[in-house]
């Protein structure tokens, strides 16, 4: 049996999808049980558990063998994933897998706070005397589908304080969901870690992708970071989450991004999926409302 924490984001459905199509028994934790199941499908089993409470972690993780450590980003990043191991170590589980932060963020120069605090999780896995595999994804595909394809959906647009032509190793959730999976089922990867990139992408190819497979012209702009925080307090995004995206930015602009890694290619056995087949296989999120 494999816990999945914070099992209704981007990467925790992607993890749901692979282990439900792959047979093995799971179970996502989840802080509603009823919103997950109804977010996610009847299919996917869901137990109550919060990352706050270590007893109703311990009690989630009973009986299982192994967790996929996942939490959303937030100041408190460090104590729930302290909690995580914690309750794992006190329900008898043997193996975590951490999704971690990208190297870039890890990186104690980076100023990264979130980075500082995944930093600070694999040092107390590490410690823990549990066998674990840490993953550091670079930039997520998935992270197109929120706002910038609501964008483009209403006004064939979009607009960041990224340079539209800066090469980023972007990487879909799907290929990190993957080697998470081989991780679980081969035991020959415990105490690695491994950094996980695709090939290096820009902004501009976004555009062209979408534009191409959606039938019309999207556009590309790149705006003031200035007026992109005075944007993110007007829509009430709290200070901490608008300074981490505001270092992300940066940290990407200054080709920070660009990683040269095989490791999905060697563990899964195929090229990590491109930019064109994420945006045609997600291109109805892009597409204008009716």
């Amino acid at each position: 049996m494999i816990v999945v924490t914070a099992g209704t984001g981007t990467i925790g459905s992607a993890m749901a999808n692979q282990l439900h199509s792959s047979g093995i028994p799971f179970k996502l934790v989840s802080r509603d049980r009823l919103a997950a199941q109804k977010k996610l499908g009847d299919h996917i089993p869901c137990a109550t558990g919060s990352l706050d409470q270590v007893a109703s972690l311990k009690a989630a993780f009973m009986g299982a063998r192994s967790v996929f450590m996942n939490v959303p980003l937030s100041p408190k990043m460090l104590d729930w994933q302290n909690n995580i191991i914690t309750a794992a170590k006190s329900a008898g589980i043997e193996q975590i897998i951490k999704l971690s932060g990208s190297d870039m963020t890890i990186d104690s120069s980076s100023g990264s706070l979130a980075g500082k605090m995944h930093a600070q999780a694999e040092q107390a896995l590490a410690e823990s005397g549990l066998s674990y595999t840490i993953l550091r994804p670079t930039y997520y595909m998935q992270n197109m589908l929120g706002p910038m394809a609501e964008a483009i959906r209403k006004k064939d647009a979009f607009s960041s304080p990224l340079s539209g032509d800066i090469p980023i190793s972007m990487v879909d959730a799907r290929d990190v969901a993957e080697v998470a999976y081989i991780c679980f089922v081969h035991r020959n990867h415990d105490n690695a870690v491994y950094s996980l990139a695709g090939e290096p992408v820009t902004m501009n190819d976004a555009v062209h992708y979408i534009s191409y497979f959606s039938g019309r012209e999207v556009r590309y702009r790149r705006t003031n970071p200035v007026s992109d925080l005075f944007k993110c307090k007007a829509k009430g995004v709290s200070a901490w989450k608008t300074k981490h995206d505001r270092l992300m930015m940066k940290l990407l602009n200054k080709g920070y991004g660009v990683l040269d890694s095989d490791i999905i290619g060697r563990l899964t056995g195929y090229q990590p999926r491109n930019l064109e087949l994420f945006a045609y296989d997600h291109i109805q999120h892009f597409m204008p409302e009716d």
